[in-house]
């Protein structure tokens, strides 16, 4: 089977394969890997929006922000950390959330 290497940069980037084969070991579970994303973008969000992490939290269960990811987990496995923050600022305007 073909390998696939992460292209993503920073010290948080969690996506590594989206269920392929990593250096001949197999990957994380899908499940897990939707965790750690799901994390990763709210510790994102709350940096960009200057919230704490339990507010941010809020925002995402008020909205329906972790099934959204949930997704398009395998649309963000290959967006970089801009593209995703866009994505997710458009759902919650489109949702109706003051951001």
């Amino acid at each position: 089977m073909e390998k696939y290497y992460n292209l993503s940069i920073g010290i948080h980037s969690i996506t590594a394969n989206c269920g392929q084969t990593f250096e001949g070991k197999k990957s994380m579970t899908k499940k897990r890997q939707i965790l750690l994303l799901q994390i990763r973008i709210l510790q994102m969000t709350s940096e960009s929006f200057k919230l704490s992490l339990a507010d941010t939290a809020r925002l995402f269960k008020e909205y329906d922000v972790l099934p959204y990811i949930r997704q398009l987990f395998y649309v963000f496995c290959f967006e970089g950390d801009k593209a995703i923050m866009a994505d997710i600022k458009k759902y919650l305007k489109m949702k109706g959330a003051v951001i």
